[in-house]
């Protein structure tokens, strides 16, 4: 079967989430499919994960040492269920993300995978380094712990400290106080890698990533109307075919 390339309107917002909000790598290295996870060494299960999720494009690919989850992009919507389901086939794995990879292991209680799940672990790994620091010779080098941890998940434009990374709000509130504790405004305004203010991110479907369709209006449709004739611009259309009068 032969899959369709990826729009390059869809690999550019791909680019964006992956470079800007903790987004998985998408279509362009990795020609058209979806990096998604690295997998805790070899599984057994991809045939019956992709029997169940329906991801018939699902493959694994080895790559220096590590074994990564791929997925083509037109089932980019069925990627939380398919980790999902190799939590429940009791394969851990961690993100594929840019900054801030984050491990989800079915042998300490991970059954499901979520955006909101995700976020939540990533504050509560940041928490715990923050702890470390503070209980380890390292403080000794932090003049200021959470500036410390933080430089550690910093890579390129993609910054857990632009509050656009989070979709959740607790992830917002926790951007919030962190930029606090980094002595940054609260809010980070006007940045050229704010991606919600792009164009290409203005009429898009986030569940698929593919531009959305104009939606048509009440307006739209009475202004479309056919009830004028075109050729008196004033009369009723009446395009009925009437049969030849005969006497």
């Amino acid at each position: 079967m032969t899959l369709p390339k990826c729009p390059d309107d869809l690999a550019s917002r791909a680019d964006a989430l992956w470079s800007n909000a903790l987004g998985f790598q998408g279509p362009g290295a990795s020609g058209d499919y979806f990096v998604i996870a690295r997998l805790n060494g070899k599984s057994n299960v991809l045939e019956r994960v992709k029997q169940s999720t329906g991801a018939n494009t699902l493959c694994e690919v080895d790559f220096l040492g590590g074994t990564f989850l791929k997925i083509h992009w037109t089932e980019y919507p069925l990627i939380d269920k398919v980790l999902t389901t190799l939590l429940e086939e009791g394969v851990g794995f961690c993100t594929f993300t840019k900054t801030a990879k984050t491990s989800f292991d079915p042998s300490e209680g991970d059954r499901v995978y979520s955006r909101e799940i995700f976020e939540k672990k990533i504050i509560k790994d940041f928490n715990y380094n923050v702890e470390f620091v503070e209980h380890s010779r390292l403080a000794q080098d932090a003049e200021n712990k959470y500036r410390y941890v933080y430089n550690g998940y910093q890579y390129n434009n993609t910054s857990i400290a632009h509050e656009w990374c989070w979709q959740t709000e607790e992830g917002k509130k926790f951007c919030r106080d962190l930029r606090k504790k980094l002595g940054k405004n609260e809010f980070c305004t006007n940045s050229k890698y704010d991606f919600t203010k792009w164009p290409r991110f203005q009429n898009y479907d986030p569940v698929t990533l593919m531009t959305a369709l104009p939606t048509l209006t009440s307006d739209d449709s009475e202004n479309d109307s056919d009830d004028e004739c075109m050729i008196c611009l004033t009369n009723k259309a009446n395009t009925m075919v009437a049969p030849p009068h005969t006497t």
